[in-house]
């Protein structure tokens, strides 16, 4: 597997803390871990897409799906991707404008 050189030199990645209330809206125990609950955040955005199963579109949704979740675990950046989630999650649930430009 590849390392990325920036991470040999001492940068470490924030640790996250997954609250109850988002283990129960998706029905994963609390031991569950940054991967389970980022591939379960990912497919419940994919539930939303609609799209036909069996379809070349749904097919090809899946296999980045897989791939891009099994690259993110190998990497250790699932913490880092739901620290993203949660500030962006914060902003929608407060009406915290986001966007191009914000920072």
């Amino acid at each position: 597997m590849y390392k990325l050189p920036f991470l040999e030199n001492g940068v470490k990645l924030p640790s996250f803390v997954i609250e109850e209330r988002h283990l129960k809206r998706l029905k994963l125990p609390s031991s569950c871990s940054d991967y389970d609950f980022l591939r379960a955040l990912t497919l419940e955005g994919f539930k939303h897409l609609n799209l036909e199963r069996g379809s070349t579109k749904y097919q090809e949704y899946v296999y980045r799906i897989k791939k891009e979740l099994e690259t993110f675990k190998d990497l250790g950046f699932c913490s880092y991707l739901l620290v993203t989630w949660d500030i962006m999650n914060f902003c929608r649930e407060n009406n915290i404008a986001t966007g191009y430009g914000r920072g």
